[in-house]
């Protein structure tokens, strides 16, 4: 026993646990800032208001899912094979152009799509959309500073945009406030603005350099037809389908459940951030081993166990805390969600393992199994049971996929647990 506390008195010492922790912490700090923006939010709108203000923030982000291709995680993983830091430099800048071309396109669909979403929802969001196109250009922004911190192992650059985001953000929201300018689109607006600002000083903190754009262009681009291509195809059967829970709610029972089911997100993401957190710090490592060191998954596994415990235990407690009783039915969702996030939680460190190997093709083939899973349990689950159907349906498809990364990572190459 003695020998054990040793070593993990040990192993907290080490520059992984130490990188960890500022990632995470950062995390959990903008878990917080978020935390006070949502109860500022809520308390401001009400739940119907804050379920429309929910829904237009779900819009974005779904539809932010398909506008990716690849070409991100082609930038990241060509940086983790890369120690030239000039051409580091100069691929982070070419990858910075391509986001924006991507994030103009982007904005130029939802634009387009705002004068149909309202008629088929039966919402009020179209205006709001129009009204905040200029920001939405930045905001793939986000995805690509991940895969660039993470690549480049800067990972201070995700934890400066991740905290700075939320600063800007309860800033405006307190202007919002004092001034009495309360409304749906006024909060969607300071929301758009903080994430610009944040996405765009974090992309310059990296120091791009803008040269031999073209070569480097080519370079990523033959990177994504070979590995993020597939990986993109993955992510958007898999994650999409996860988010269409929030588009489902909406159409069959309305805009305030959805209220209930994103602040029950909102208790679970601590969990799934710090096994994020965790894999990501070890990215450049993951590549040139051969299997996933057993104290990352223990360690991992201890955190996992130990959140969900606590949610169960003190989520009504919580909730009646932060955000009054009236959103007392967040908990019997949160306490489903739980078990999704913990079976997220646990399959992160082999889906990063994958993706510094370059193996595209088993993330894909993993992603589309779960994705099934995902849309077969949201269509028969969430007509009848609401929310609480979409929950479970998150929870049975994240099982899927650990059980799909278990199978291929005893089994691909010969590699062993």
């Amino acid at each position: 026993m003695k020998s054990m506390i040793f070593n993990i008195l040990q192993d907290l010492k080490s520059r992984t646990a130490k990188q960890t922790g500022l990632l995470y912490t950062s995390t959990i700090g903008s878990m917080v800032l978020s935390m006070i923006a949502s109860i500022l939010v809520t308390r401001s709108l009400g739940p119907e208001r804050y379920g429309i203000y929910s829904f237009y923030i779900s819009v974005v982000s779904f539809v932010g899912l398909f506008f990716r291709f690849g070409v991100f995680n082609s930038a990241g993983l060509l940086l983790v094979h890369t120690d030239n830091e000039k051409r580091i430099r100069k691929l982070i800048g070419t990858a910075f152009i391509l986001g924006l071309v991507i994030g103009v396109v982007y904005s130029l669909f939802l634009t387009l799509s705002s004068w149909f979403i309202d008629e088929f929802f039966k919402t009020n969001v179209g205006s709001i959309i129009r009204y905040t196109s200029l920001l939405l250009i930045f905001f793939p922004l986000y995805y690509l500073i991940t895969h660039l911190s993470r690549g480049t192992k800067r990972v201070e650059i995700l934890a400066l945009m991740r905290i700075l985001s939320r600063v800007v953000y309860l800033v405006n929201i307190a202007i919002i406030i004092f001034f009495n300018v309360i409304s749906v689109k006024a909060f969607s607006f300071a929301y758009g603005i903080s994430m610009s600002i944040s996405y765009i000083v974090s992309i310059f903190m990296l120091t791009p350099e803008f040269r031999e754009i073209k070569l480097h262009g080519k370079e990523i681009l033959r990177l994504t037809k070979r590995y993020g291509i597939h990986v993109y195809l993955g992510q958007i059967a898999d994650q999409s389908t996860y988010k269409l829970d929030s588009l489902f709610i909406t159409y069959f029972v309305g805009t305030t459940p959805l209220g209930f089911y994103n602040l029950a997100i909102a208790l679970v993401s601590p969990m799934v951030a710090f096994s994020s957190a965790f894999t990501t710090t070890v990215f450049r490592e993951f590549a040139r081993k051969e299997k996933i060191p057993r104290k990352i998954l223990f360690y991992n596994t201890l955190w996992l166990i130990a959140y969900t415990i606590g949610i169960i235990l003190f989520g009504k407690w919580i909730i009646k805390l932060l955000f009054t009783e009236r959103f007392l039915p967040t908990y019997s969702l949160a306490s489903i969600l739980v078990i999704a996030g913990f079976f997220q939680g646990m399959y992160q460190p082999f889906g990063i393992f994958f993706e510094s190997k370059g193996f595209g093709k088993i993330i894909r083939n993993i992603s589309y199994i779960t994705a099934l899973v995902n849309v077969l349990g949201n269509a028969l689950l969430i007509p009848l049971y609401g929310a609480m159907g979409a929950a479970v349906a998150s929870a049975l498809s994240k099982f899927i996929h650990l059980v799909g990364y278990l199978y291929y990572y005893r089994s691909y190459g010969g590699i062993k647990i």
